[in-house]
């Protein structure tokens, strides 16, 4: 692909998605199509990436542990009740409505294109990564409904440093292929904390105290809330964020992240299905 055909792609990437559903075909037809992670050219279909890119991501499968989202042994498939052992011996108290699902491992070339999104600029990659997740949001919640959806804001000197918010950008394909409003206004972050990566995993939750607030209480009650995020590793944002929420009136939450970070070892799960619900287990 040359240079002026992927400038016009990422132009059109950043559109919304009124403009970009009337422009659509007509772009489809006067632009090849390409793959935004490889940028080889790509059949028309409903996966934004190649066949041979998004075997490369490595989605997860079935069974989840119904609390922390990580992928449990196949044998444990139909348990209604599945608990991996790490929830089942966190020593944080249980909190019923926060759930969390993962579309994939932050690994391999998933973990690239989150860095080439976030600090490289490829704006190409955030629809693209928003509809994969959109395209697996079955799999991880196969009979769940929500009132909105609500990407982790950014502090607003992060936000003018970096130009976007990627929790926004995945977000966006998915609001569109739910028919839910994408709330933006509702929750923001008042203090621009260092970033988690610095911390122990100990510490990150003090590194979040305070670090949001609910603006706008009406737009949060009486509602299930589907919180964005690109990476997960000890969850504390999404604790936070989750607690902030249920203390508003929120009716439920739940965290749907692009990846999460791996585990050295696979939590094995407990088959009694009793245990804390909380996300900041290892």
């Amino acid at each position: 692909m040359n240079v002026s055909t992927q400038k016009v792609r990422q132009l059109f990437s950043t559109m919304s998605f009124g403009v970009r559903s009337l422009l659509g075909e007509i772009l489809d037809v006067l632009l090849p199509r390409v793959c935004p992670f490889c940028r080889r050219a790509t059949p028309n279909g409903q996966d934004p990436f190649c066949t041979s890119c998004t075997e490369s991501f490595k989605s997860f499968r079935p069974p989840f542990c119904t609390v922390c989202g990580r992928p449990v042994p196949a044998s444990f498939h139909g348990s209604e009740s599945l608990v991996c052992t790490t929830c089942l011996h966190c020593p944080r108290p249980p909190c019923p409505d926060f759930r969390v699902r993962c579309v994939g491992a932050y690994e391999g070339n998933l973990r690239e294109a989150i860095l080439r999104l976030k600090y490289g600029r490829d704006l190409l990659l955030g629809p693209a990564l928003g509809t994969w997740m959109a395209c697996r949001f079955r799999v991880f919640f196969p009979q769940d409904s929500f009132d909105l959806l609500l990407p982790v804001p950014l502090h607003r000197a992060r936000l003018r440093q970096r130009e976007f918010n990627q929790s926004v950008l995945l977000g966006r394909p998915l609001a569109h292929s739910l028919r839910l409003p994408l709330e933006l206004k509702a929750v923001l972050r008042i203090r621009d904390t260092p970033s988690q990566s610095l911390y122990r995993r100990g510490d990150r939750r003090r590194n979040l105290n305070g670090a949001f607030r609910v603006a706008s209480p009406e737009r949060i009650r009486d509602r299930s809330v589907l919180l964005i995020d690109d990476v997960f590793t000890t969850g504390a944002t999404a604790a936070a964020l989750a607690t902030l929420l249920l203390d508003a009136g929120a009716t439920g939450v739940s965290v749907f992240c692009l990846a999460r970070t791996v585990d050295p070892t696979p939590p094995q799960p407990d088959s009694t299905g009793t245990g804390p619900n909380d996300t900041e287990a290892p």
